[in-house]
């Protein structure tokens, strides 16, 4: 049973009383008239109805240092007058019996006993309840904000599991922007913070974690990074210590992409590759395959923070006939702009995700990243449940998608091969 004091918090409040079926006893005849089940006390009005009694007197020539004045000992209860047809300010009807005018008046005791003895026992049935415990995750994004599709998805993962954001669940999301200098500090700000657990997407991210605790658990969305090889965890099957999740490696993956692209474009000879600082592993493995395929590559990489004007304008003049994009954190934050611009300058384009696709990309070949996350979310909620990450596998990906979108094709005036478009897992008409 809540008590409410104030009518200015009284509607929230009453709100979540509602939704969580707790019955409300307030002060003032406003609140009541709000939706809570009862009022206690002397009507506002009459107190101040009884001041302004007072004041005529003083101004008057009646000391204000005469006899204590009379002390209210009831309760109203049932219909209550408006305020206009409340006791004057000398009524004696504001402490008069029952059956003056303004309604029914019930000395306090009286009305006491007239309660069913189950709901004066309520406030000590409900003392007695424990409190729901409110979790708190926190999240290290490299570039991204909140509103990214992947982080939708694994917030709604955990709502589906029974966390709920503003009732149970607290999120700590902490945003290094592109800048990896800023990892340190994020880090650590969060440990103190006392998470319960920390879930970050990035190598950098997860080892200023790992450098900041070793205690509290860390669950990894790993992107074309691998955790043994780094010394994260001992192994995937038992990673050991704090650190538990997900991975996967994008080279191989990539490759596959690049295949897919020469299929769709088979006359394509000049191909722009967009890259940044945190890509350049992807770029030398695609230059290293590339020898035995024989395709004029451009790099051209995208600097923090990223103009992407010039780079469009860098490939115009280099003549490339499509853009090949590779994967990090600020890239994909430039996913919509990149799309738009690639299909302004009539660039095909071939992404590692779909959210690039849905942007106007014209293919994407890679994991589903929001199946990663929400994964992920199945991971965090283990770990809230006690279990210890330590012991918790470590799992890649084994399905991959290849999207097109086929209405970019159009526009561009492309014809994708019959043969790709059959193997297609979704093709965006």
């Amino acid at each position: 049973m809540a008590d409410v004091r104030s009518t200015l918090l009284g509607v929230p409040i009453l709100d979540e009383a509602a939704r969580h079926s707790i019955p409300v006893v307030a002060q003032y005849k406003g609140v009541a008239e709000a939706g809570t089940l009862l009022t206690f006390a002397q009507r506002a009005t009459d107190g101040y109805r009884r001041a302004g009694g007072y004041m005529d007197k003083i101004l008057k020539g009646v000391k204000p240092c005469g006899p204590a004045s009379r002390a209210t000992h009831h309760v109203r209860v049932g219909h209550q007058p408006q305020d206009s047809q409340g006791a004057a300010p000398d009524d004696s009807a504001v402490t008069s019996p029952a059956g003056r005018s303004g309604g029914r008046v019930v000395e306090r005791r009286a009305f006491l006993g007239t309660l069913p003895a189950g709901f004066l026992a309520m406030p000590l049935v409900a003392g007695a309840q424990p409190s729901q415990k409110v979790y708190r995750i926190g999240y290290l994004s490299g570039a991204n904000p909140r509103s990214t599709p992947f982080f939708v998805a694994f917030e709604q993962r955990l709502r589906e599991l029974g966390y709920i954001e503003g009732r149970n669940l607290v999120f700590e999301y902490r945003n290094a922007e592109g800048k990896p200098d800023r990892f340190p500090a994020l880090a650590g700000e969060l440990v103190r913070l006392n998470v319960n657990v920390i879930v970050t997407p990035t190598d950098a991210g997860t080892r200023a974690v790992k450098a900041a605790s070793r205690t509290i658990p860390i669950v990894i969305v790993g992107v074309n990074y691998d955790p043994v090889a780094l010394g994260l965890v001992a192994s995937l099957a038992r990673p050991g210590e704090n650190v538990t999740g997900l991975f996967f490696l994008h080279f191989d993956v990539m490759l596959k992409r690049f295949e897919l692209f020469k299929e769709a474009l088979p006359t394509v000879k000049h191909l722009a590759v967009l890259s940044d600082a945190f890509a350049v592993d992807q770029l030398r493995t695609l230059e290293v395959a590339n020898r035995s395929i024989g395709l004029k590559l451009e790099p051209l990489e995208l600097r923090s923070p990223p103009n992407l004007d010039n780079t469009f304008r860098a490939i115009a003049r280099s003549r490339a006939e499509a853009l090949f994009v590779l994967e990090s954190a600020p890239i994909y934050r430039a996913r919509t702009e990149i799309a738009q611009l690639a299909l302004k300058h009539r660039l095909p384009t071939s992404f590692a995700f779909r959210e690039y696709v849905d942007a106007g990309g014209l293919l994407a070949y890679g994991v589903n990243f929001s199946t990663m996350f929400r994964r992920a979310a199945e991971y965090t909620d283990k770990i809230l449940k006690g279990a210890n990450p330590g012991d918790l596998p470590i799992e890649q990906p084994t399905t991959f998608e290849l999207v097109i979108n086929l209405k970019t094709a159009k526009t561009l005036g492309l014809t994708i091969p019959q043969s790709l478009l059959g193997r297609a897992d979704e093709v965006i008409q």
